[in-house]
């Protein structure tokens, strides 16, 4: 949560993110800290609406959480909010009756996405958080090979950070059935908001776009054939499960 807020200070805020990162990257490496599985999700509840949104990493979680708290000082909608190892489920839990929507997104589209943003920048403060735990995944590494590092122990979900877990993993509860009442595409974002909308009786509301932008086929660019079988590979339950093609 911590890191949300600095990220909105301007440019102190974005430099002590910076040192922050890199201080926990000296702890780590000090103290020999192994990965563990990441299933930390932002889960939103409204009250007032009665809805929970369940934010896979990835899928414009930051655009979600910017309109409902940040930019939401009055708090309209009456949310609380967490982040945290299986914050959805407790809410759901809590919260049972509660209106449940998340959006997926396309597995390539995403990888790409988090290969920018979390490997692929030479601010090493920036990433260095993430990049402490794990062998064989380097600072601005050529994108075929991090799909391929998907693909080995080390990038298996068994130890994945949240950015680049498979997505079903947080939509699933522990007898695998899916949880959300509602699933939207992050490819057919003003639609999917529309119709949760009109599912949870509020006015439609635009969704400013946070972060890389990799939809809308743009990532065809970044893929040849090998880093394409490479992410088919890795994340076959999520293309399958939501229907998605390259």
């Amino acid at each position: 949560m911590v890191h949300y807020w600095l990220l909105k200070q301007g440019k102190i805020g974005y430099a002590l993110f910076n040192v922050a990162n890199f201080m926990f990257y000296l702890h780590v490496k000090l103290l020999r800290i192994k990965p563990k599985k990441d299933m930390s999700c932002l889960a939103i509840i409204s009250h007032k609406h009665k809805f929970i949104y369940i934010g896979v990493p990835k899928t414009a979680t930051r655009s979600f959480l910017n309109l409902f708290v940040f930019e939401n000082p009055e708090n309209t909608y009456d949310v609380e909010w967490h982040e945290y190892d299986y914050a959805h489920i407790d809410a759901v839990k809590k919260y049972p009756d509660y209106f449940k929507f998340s959006f997926v997104r396309n597995p390539w589209s995403r990888a790409l996405s988090c290969y920018q943003s979390k490997v692929n920048d030479k601010v090493f403060g920036k990433i260095a958080r993430i990049l402490v735990y794990y062998k064989g995944l380097k600072q601005c590494m050529p994108f075929t090979d991090y799909t391929k590092w998907l693909n080995t122990e080390e990038g298996a979900d068994d130890i994945a950070d949240r950015h680049w877990m498979s997505m079903h993993r947080f939509l699933v509860d522990e007898q695998g059935a899916l949880i959300p009442d509602y699933i939207g595409k992050y490819e057919e974002l003003e639609q999917g908001v529309a119709e949760v909308c009109a599912k949870i009786g509020i006015e439609p509301f635009e969704l400013p776009h946070k972060g890389f932008i990799s939809g809308s086929k743009k990532y065809h660019a970044h893929y040849d054939d090998e880093a394409r079988a490479e992410v088919a590979k890795r994340y076959a339950k999520d293309i399958e499960l939501f229907g998605y093609e390259y």
